[in-house]
């Protein structure tokens, strides 16, 4: 929770100005989930002119009908595109073109594999790097650990344990150098030329030379000490501990000209060739595979070319595959995608607020969760079948031993901790960390007004799950968060089976659930798991986010995995068919010159709710291919959006018809931060219906976050924006 205190002026206006830019978190910080608004989400809203379920049945997000605005199988991507297409082909949309990754450095435990891996040492010190710092939303998937981060905060650490590592590597090195003179000068060219090419991943004999004018001033001290002295540079340079993903960036630092083919000619971006990019190449499918550095087989083959030949590259991939350092692979998948990159603290028991720091259950937990993606990433298993229990990912310790973050005095709730994953890793929604409440709804409020929270008891965990999932300003957001962890409740924070005391049965989403099994049909029945888990490992292989909503580039990539064509045998697809898939495609070979730069999604309090986005123009014919149906699906958080007759909630939507005839019918719920205003929608001023205000205003409208999954309006790919915004006026005018 902020502490801020409440507004006290008497003018209501300023009041509700105010309010407006005051976040008061009533939960432990939400990382991950959906934006609550106008006081509604999953069948919140009043929908008491709605037509019902048998009128208007429900559409599963897999059946053909799901939100195609003719009724019609959805096979549209996105804006641009009128078809199901492939990894990177069709469209000439400009927006469709395979996007860049930034520049970034190693996690902690990758640049522990690289030092262990180029010189056979323990390397170990390095994964006591500092842990990344929590944030919120889909982007801290790939932003988490792998900051490019210059700050005294990594590199006075980084240097204090190269410096030790340097010392031990040099011992081993130098145990067949002479002492002294030109034959230890000699040595120590010959022990470094193969360290040097690894991990400065280049061929370039030029860093050798460069690592010997390092050493030289110590040659009166013998072949240790320059050893120790050209270590400790090779590895504390950026040439190291930076992937160097922008090749236009890394060409001006240097001086050189952008990489091009030898005879000079111009070729588009997403073509580039030569030695940079080559060498990006190799360090692209070293960091994926092996979670390391090149070895000299694979510099060798991108700098000779080798690997611009398709078949040649799919070659090297089945011999990176087939190496024992690819069991790395599923492993720092798992920790990313499941968020394990984090202090080591667990809650034995939910009977106490009682944390304890146990870093061997921790890693017990990454190595059990790696063992279960492993089954889809080598062992043939079908994506959902990571679901599957026993022996799935929803008893798996590194859920059920999730806590929130801290905040406030928070940070140790199992069932928020565990709702949390599940929204996240397995749904791909997102929620703010906290909400914008107006004055009246967390004024002595026991969980949201700071005065009294930091003066009372937090209450049990049992007590927390009924006053949210029932309090107005919190059950919106928390009957999704909660309601998840407590449908596991016979497990401990340990992940050990609890006590079966007397518990009312949990309602997720409308649908009584209880136990891992039917958890997990409940996530499968929603139709967004296998798009999910495309979406997390796509973040994790082209090491950028990937975000659906927010460009058409991104959702043809995440529906072509997940929707596409099956493998050649015709069996469900795995995790490792997607991988090979990705590995091979364009956007991970030639990614383009725009380079994503996505930042994680802001607090409830920032301006990026608040300040107004008008939509950019947009023709009837830019808008032919919208579908407002999976629109609404994918991206709005209300339940006025989805309606009650869902089995799960708010996942389910029927054609454009029915969406449309659904938010002429909604109303907002008479508690909520909006209740002042008649209808969504205006027939008589369409441009200012309140679900258009909220969508370009956000916050600014009603005091409350706007109802986008996301970051808010910027979250979201500027013609959809734009379009929705049209086909809501039309709406409104009866179209």
């Amino acid at each position: 929770m902020a502490g801020q205190q409440p507004a006290g002026s008497g003018d209501p206006a300023a009041r509700r100005r105010a309010s407006v830019r005051r976040v008061e978190a009533c939960f432990g910080p939400v990382l991950v989930a959906i934006f609550a608004w106008a006081g509604c989400a999953a069948g919140g809203c009043s929908q008491a002119r709605e037509r019902t379920p048998a009128q208007a049945p429900p559409v599963p997000l897999g059946s053909p009908a799901r939100g195609a605005s003719d009724g019609a199988a959805l096979r549209a991507a996105g804006p641009g595109v009128a078809q199901s297409l492939a990894l990177d082909g069709g469209g000439d949309d400009a927006r469709d073109a395979p996007r860049g990754s930034p520049d970034r450095r190693l996690t902690r435990f990758e640049l522990a594999y690289a030092v262990g891996d180029v010189f056979e040492v323990d390397a170990s010190p390095l994964r006591s790097l500092p842990w990344p710092s929590a944030s919120i939303g889909d982007v801290p998937d790939i932003l988490v650990g792998r900051q490019l981060d210059r700050s005294d905060a990594f590199r006075g650490p980084y240097r204090r344990i190269v410096h030790g590592l340097a010392d031990t590597i040099s011992a081993r090195l130098a145990a067949t150098c002479r002492s002294a003179g030109a034959p230890a000068m000699e040595c120590v060219r010959a022990r470094l030329a193969d360290p040097a090419a690894r991990l400065w991943r280049t061929l370039d004999p030029g860093a050798l030379d460069e690592l010997e004018q390092v050493a030289r001033p110590h040659a009166a001290e013998g072949a240790r000490a320059m050893l120790r002295a050209a270590v400790e540079r090779l590895l504390d340079d950026e040439r190291f501990f930076v992937l160097q993903l922008e090749l236009e960036r890394a060409a001006d630092a240097a001086g050189r000209e952008h990489p091009g083919p030898p005879s000079g000619e111009a070729v588009p971006r997403r073509q580039a060739t030569g030695q940079p990019a080559r060498r990006r190449l190799a360090n692209r499918l070293a960091l994926v595979l092996w979670s390391s550095v090149p070895d000299l087989t694979l510099l060798r083959h991108a700098e000779s070319g080798a690997l611009d030949d398709p078949a040649l590259l799919r070659a090297e991939i089945a011999r990176m595959r087939s190496d024992p350092r690819f069991a790395r692979f599923a492993r720092e998948l798992a920790r990313q995608w499941l968020r394990l990159d984090r202090p080591p603290l667990f809650r034995p028991s939910l009977a106490e607020r009682r944390l304890v720091s146990d870093p061997r259950r921790l890693d017990a937990s990454v190595e059990a969760a790696a063992r279960i993606l492993e089954k889809s990433v080598s062992g043939g298993a079908p994506v959902p079948e990571l679901l599957s229990e026993p022996g799935g990912l929803l008893t798996s310790a590194a859920l059920l031993g999730a806590i929130s973050t801290e905040i406030r005095g928070g940070g140790d709730e199992s069932w928020l901790g565990r709702g949390l994953v599940v929204q996240s890793a397995f749904l791909c929604r997102s929620f703010p960390l906290a909400a914008i409440y107006p004055l009246a709804l967390w004024q002595d409020h026991p969980l949201l007004d700071p005065h009294l929270a930091a003066t009372t008891r937090r209450p049990p965990e049992p007590a927390m799950l009924a006053t949210r999932t029932e309090d107005g300003p919190c059950w919106a957001c928390h009957r999704q968060l909660e309601t998840i962890g407590a449908a596991l409740w016979m497990f401990d924070g340990l992940g050990r089976s609890a006590s079966r005391g007397p518990h009312a049965p949990v309602s997720v989403a409308g649908q009584s659930v209880e136990g891992p099994r039917e958890l997990a049909r409940w996530i499968l029945g929603t139709g967004r798991f296998e798009a999910c888990a495309a979406q997390k490992l796509a973040t994790y292989v082209l090491a950028r986010a990937v975000l659906p909503l927010k460009r058409s580039a991104d959702r043809r990539l995440v529906d072509d995995l997940s929707t596409g064509a099956k493998p050649a045998a015709g069996n469900e697809p795995t995790l490792g068919d997607w991988l090979e898939r990705l590995l091979q495609s364009e956007s991970f070979r030639q990614p383009g010159a725009p380079v994503v730069r996505d930042v994680p999604t802001p607090l409830a309090s920032s301006n990026d709710y608040v300040t107004p986005r008008p939509p950019v123009a947009a023709s009837p014919r830019a808008c032919a291919s919208f579908s407002p149906g999976r629109f609404l699906v994918d991206a709005c958080g209300s339940g006025a959006c989805h309606g009650p007759g869902s089995p799960t909630g708010a996942f389910a939507v029927a054609d454009a018809a029915t969406a449309a005839a659904r938010l002429r019918a909604a109303e907002p719920r008479p508690d909520g931060y909006c209740a002042d205003e008649p209808k969504l929608i205006d027939a008589a001023r369409p441009a200012e219906s309140l679900i258009i205000r909220k969508v370009t205003a956000g916050g600014a409208v009603c005091g409350a976050p706007m109802p986008v999954v996301g970051g808010g309006a910027k979250s979201l790919d500027p013609l959809d924006h734009a379009c929705f915004v049209r086909w809501v006026e039309g709406v409104a005018r009866g179209g």
